[in-house]
């Protein structure tokens, strides 16, 4: 009975992925790199690829002004840039500046392609990326194939080559590119998606990957190329003894596919054989040993030039003494001993090596890594015996071709992950009233070992909510979960209907806690300074939670332990668990619009937040969805309620200025989720605008470290990245931050102002009587 493959199937369901033209040109670009220009100065030729590849790097450079550019994996990232760094180095001992500054361009070349290949298939899925690498792999056999037979256009861009010439003999009696140069370039390149294509063809149960796979098998085979041919099946024996060793036995499946793939192999050589007469004539000659001796010599050779220069060597792609011939050794790892002296020879060496042991490294997390190593293994085993490494255009296609690789397997682990994601765990709550009972999900499902119980500190929690009854009652939901319950709840209520306080009700009857209902006019700062008001007089400490945030069972006894055991602290903020790890880029760096240092206040008045880490941290100031202050340290402070709105302006202020009077902790056991709810909530630009009313609130009251210049300073720079952003994607939304930037910047003119953000659905506003007192 015959397995039949099965149907594809369609995804309609889904979005269409969208189109990736760029990468698909630089790809066609990178198959067929035709040279343009052969007299630039100080270059020996340009192809339409460097153009191409100039261009992609003036995207990356573009948004690296607007986010951190995505560089893959960083530990392979940091091996791919030694080789470039070495290079640079060598400008300064080289005896050829001109053709060690080539050598150098070609590896930031490199480094581009990788960069842009990582960056275009960020989040697509593997097989998305692998269709590229098939994709990919067609067009580079393609013209090799035109080649072959002649077809005009397609001739080798080496000009005047004799019929009985060797070189001509290189090109058309075994499977050559016309671009890349004769068999072993394209075998090389090609032999890193083989072992790829098929692995993915038979792990998926896809045809059209199996095939592209044998096709390019059988293309590396015609080429002739020992090395590459050795390096393959070295690669394929290392896998084999592996799966060996893991006792894994080799199916009928995929015994049939490999007695199919020789077969191929096997044909296709008899064919190539039979139907073109200058294959009989070269073949003769081409598995002589006449090859091996001539290689050999040039080993003994660079061996002598290594040892007449040992410590820093010639320059990176300089000819020794101006022996052309040792430019290209046949062997990467002696090559780099010429080129930058044993030592730094080793470790760039030591670093193309280290490539395959990341991704061997990876195989738990991807299985498909296992296989980029074997791949790697495979090319390592090339650079021995051949000279592809130092071809200028390969070694841009050799970071091109990891570029591809490190998107699969990013892409493979993403979804084993999603794969293995263990199912959400629910926290029941007993005694609550039906539709109260909620539950944890994700990060936030770990039970905590606290037994439920009163703390030493009496506690009162204050939750200021509008319009959000969902997100309320999940909330409370968080809330009646404690293992360490508050003394009290103070619910400060400025909706639009009696929904809250009907949730209120039922939550203080399921629980039993002490909880006040307040309702007052809108307004996030006056209703904190409500809360405030309502507070008991034995009350000790005060917890601020935004009404769409999620509790940690154990998030307040985390906070209480730090005031427990810290009396020089009179403020603990919890870990947002949602917040990404911070991976801020240069732009906004420059601007003092971010920081690498979490829980900053920089002189700009922006505000760094605290997202990672193991241990507490002392900070600047706490986020409003979780902030905790001692009563007696806060006592006679106000939330400024000139600043208006649900903006981080009125947190930050209050923060900063309890931070003037003791220490401020942020504690990453205290965890929690904030759901940001998009009910009653401020646009981007208005938020942007009270932001920056903050920050000149900030500078004029000297708050920290905050001054005027400054903030100019930030706000300039947000204003043109807004302008940027708006010209480059052609949105409003960018264009209205610019404005709200601006206006913002307009608003240090009236800085008493609150009437200047009021909120537009407020008609009633806010009572002076709940002002701020100053410090």
């Amino acid at each position: 009975m015959t397995m039949r493959a099965p149907a594809r199937r369609r995804t309609g369901a889904g979005p269409r992925p969208r189109p990736r033209i760029l990468l698909m040109l630089v790809l066609i670009a990178a198959a067929m790199p035709v040279r343009i220009a052969s007299s630039v100065p100080g270059i020996k030729s340009v192809s339409v690829l460097d153009v191409l590849l100039g261009v992609v790097a003036l995207t990356l450079f573009l948004d690296s002004a607007f986010k951190p550019l995505d560089i893959g994996y960083r530990k392979l990232f940091v091996l791919l840039c030694i080789p470039a760094v070495i290079c640079g180095m060598s400008m300064l001992w080289t005896q050829d500046p001109q053709a060690t500054l080539r050598a150098t361009i070609v590896y930031v070349e490199g480094i581009v392609a990788y960069l842009f290949v990582v960056r275009e298939l960020s989040g697509v899925p593997p097989g998305r990326a692998m269709t590229y690498i098939k994709r990919y792999s067609y067009l580079l056999i393609v013209p090799a194939v035109f080649l072959l037979l002649k077809v005009p256009g397609f001739g080798p861009e080496e000009a005047g080559l004799l019929r009985d010439s060797d070189r001509y003999l290189s090109y058309y009696t075994r499977l050559s590119h016309p671009a890349l140069g004769p068999s072993n370039n394209l075998a090389t390149v090609l032999a890193f998606f083989v072992p790829l294509l098929l692995y993915w063809g038979h792990v998926r149960h896809d045809r059209r990957f199996t095939r592209a796979g044998c096709v390019a098998l059988v293309a590396v085979v015609c080429t002739f190329s020992r090395g590459v041919i050795l390096g393959l099946l070295t690669a394929a024996v290392l896998a084999g003894l592996g799966s060996v060793v893991r006792r894994r036995r080799f199916g009928s499946r995929i015994s049939g596919k490999i007695v199919a793939a020789v077969a191929s192999v096997a044909v296709a050589v008899v064919l190539l054989y039979q139907l073109n007469p200058d294959t009989r004539e070269f073949s003769g000659s081409r598995f002589s040993l006449t090859n091996v001796f001539i290689r050999s010599q040039f080993a003994v050779e660079a061996i002598e030039k290594i040892a007449a220069r040992p410590f820093l060597g010639y320059g990176g792609g300089t000819a020794p003494d101006g022996f052309w011939d040792l430019a290209h050794v046949h062997n990467t790892y002696l090559q780099q001993m010429v080129f930058f002296g044993v030592l730094l020879g080793v470790c760039l060496s030591v670093a193309l090596i280290g490539t395959a042991v990341f991704f061997f490294s990876r195989w738990r997390t991807s299985r498909v890594a296992r296989v980029v190593g074997f791949t790697l293994i495979a090319q390592l085993f090339v650079f021995a015996v051949e000279s592809s490494f130092e071809g200028t255009v390969l070694r841009v296609l050799f970071y091109l071709s990891i570029g591809l690789a490190t998107a699969v397997v990013r892409a493979s682990e993403t979804c084993q992950a999603k794969t293995h994601q263990p199912e959400p765990i629910g926290h029941p709550i007993r005694g609550v009233a039906p539709g109260l009972a909620g539950g944890f999900t994700g990060e936030l499902s770990r039970e905590r070992s606290h037994p439920r119980g009163r703390s030493a500190l009496r506690h009162e929690l204050v939750i200021c909510t509008r319009n959000r009854v969902d997100d309320f009652r999940r909330c409370l939901d968080s809330v009646a979960a404690q293992s360490g319950l508050p003394d009290g709840v103070i619910v400060v209520d400025s909706s639009d209907t009696d929904a809250t306080r009907r949730v209120t009700e039922a939550f203080a009857d399921g629980t039993g806690l002490a909880v006040r209902y307040v309702r007052t006019v809108p307004g996030l700062a006056l209703q904190r300074n409500v809360g405030l008001d309502h507070l008991a007089a034995s009350t000790d400490v005060v917890h601020f939670f935004d009404d769409d945030t999620v509790l940690d069972p154990g998030c307040l006894r985390e906070i209480l332990a730090v005031f427990e055991t810290r009396p020089d602290v009179g403020g603990v903020g919890g870990r947002d668990v949602r917040l990404p790890e911070p991976d801020p880029a240069w732009y906004p760096c420059l601007f003092l619009l971010d920081s690498r240092r979490q829980g900053v206040l920089m002189r700009s008045g922006v505000n760094a937040p605290s997202a990672t880490g193991d241990s507490e941290r002392l900070v600047d100031w706490l986020s409003g969805c979780s902030m905790s202050y001692r009563c007696r340290i806060i006592g006679g402070m106000r939330f400024d309620e000139s600043l208006g709105g649900v903006g981080p302006a009125q947190d930050v202020d209050f923060a900063a200025r309890v931070a003037e009077r003791t220490r401020l902790v942020w504690t990453p056991p205290a965890r929690l989720e904030r759901r940001l709810s998009p009910v009653d909530r401020d646009d981007a630009a208005m938020t942007l605008r009270r932001t920056i009313r903050g920050r000149w609130r900030l500078a004029r009251d000297h708050v920290g470290a905050v001054n005027r210049a400054a903030v100019i300073y930030g706000v300039s720079g947000e204003f043109l990245t807004s302008v940027l952003l708006a010209v480059r994607s052609r949105s409003r939304l960018y264009g209205r931050l610019g404005v709200a930037g601006a206006s913002g910047a307009g608003d240090r003119a009236h800085p008493g102002t609150p009437e200047v953000l009021a909120d537009p659905a407020d008609t009633r506003r806010p009572s002076h009587a709940h002002r701020r007192a100053r410090p």
